[in-house]
Order: C-alpha cells, then structure tokens, then sequence
C-alpha cells in the first residue's frame, strides 16, 4: 500500500494506530482459537481409548436380537420354565443395550468434537491470513513513515548523522588569515 507524498505523517501514525488495533484483535482471536482446539483435542484423547475398547460394540445388532426375543416371547408358547429363560435373555440384551447407546454417543461425540477442531484449524487459518494481510500492510505504512520522517529532516537541513547542515562557509574554513605587524 503505496501513500501519495500529499498524505502526512500524522496520516500514517493514525492508519498504523488501527491496524496496530485491528492487529491486536486478530492476535487475541488467534488465542481464543487455539484455546478451544488444545480443549477439543484434550477431549478427543479422552474419548479415544475407551471407543478403542469398545470397538466392536454396535447397538443396532442389539436392538434386533431384543426385538426377536421378545417377538418369539410374545408369538409362541413356551413352558413357563423357557418363557423364564427366555425373559431373562432379554433383560441381559437391554442391559448391554444401554451400555451400546453409550457407546454410539460416545462415538457419535468423537465425531462432533474432530469435525469441531476441523472448523476451528479452517477458521484459524482464515484469522492468519488477515493477520497476514494487515502485517504487510503496516509493514509499508512503516516504510512509508520512515521515508516521510526523512523528508521531513532533510527539508529541515539535517544530515543522516542528524547534524545540521551549515550552508554558509565561513572564510576561516577556506584560508588563512595572517595579522600584519
């Protein structure tokens, strides 16, 4: 971002100031950011393991083999000592039904929480690109400032060592002057 030589250092000292702001802000949402992801990515360790040992546990298996347990309960007649059995078949398969519908939320949870780091990275990555953006451009307004600054000296007459420059030569400086006796 190029200023043209009309735009004075006052100019860029308050464009710098809000980008300076708006760089600020950029930082602190990059914190927040990475905040929430250390948090999910805490929360997806957790959650790893224990769907690691209860792989092979799928609810909808269950809910068939229920159902036709209590289907064949409810349609044949059995002696009471099977009808028994069979009831407590029944109550073992709802017992490891619950721990199932556990398992598939925890499951379904371990989904949510990677698709949330997903979005989280996706916006982050988003956030460093305006942070990107806005650091060029105060880059060039820094620039700027320092070309302005050095225009301004060198209209006011002072060198680079910030020595005023003394346009007028005294005549001591060109010669020597001997007293006559």
């Amino acid at each position: 971002m190029k200023y043209h030589k009309s735009v004075g250092i006052d100019e860029i000292e308050r464009k710098i100031g809000e980008l300076e702001k708006e760089k600020g802000k950029l930082f602190a949402e990059i914190i927040r950011i990475n905040g929430r992801i250390r948090y999910k990515s805490f929360e997806e360790k957790a959650l790893a393991p224990y769907l690691k040992r209860k792989e092979d546990v799928r609810p909808g298996r269950l809910y068939s083999a229920l159902d036709e347990v209590e289907f064949r309960i409810a349609t044949e007649a059995y002696t009471p000592k099977i009808e028994k059995e069979m009831i407590k078949e029944a109550r073992k398969i709802k017992e490891g039904l619950k721990e199932a519908v556990v398992v598939a939320k925890m499951r379904k949870r371990h989904q949510f929480v990677k698709n949330d780091i997903e979005k989280l990275e996706e916006e982050r990555k988003g956030v460093e690109k305006r942070l990107e953006v806005v650091r060029n451009e105060l880059s060039a307004l820094y620039a700027e400032r320092k070309n302005e600054e050095k225009k301004k000296r060198d209209r006011a007459g002072w060198t680079d060592y910030m020595r005023p420059i003394d346009r007028f030569v005294s005549i001591g400086d060109i010669c020597t002057i001997e007293k006559e006796e």
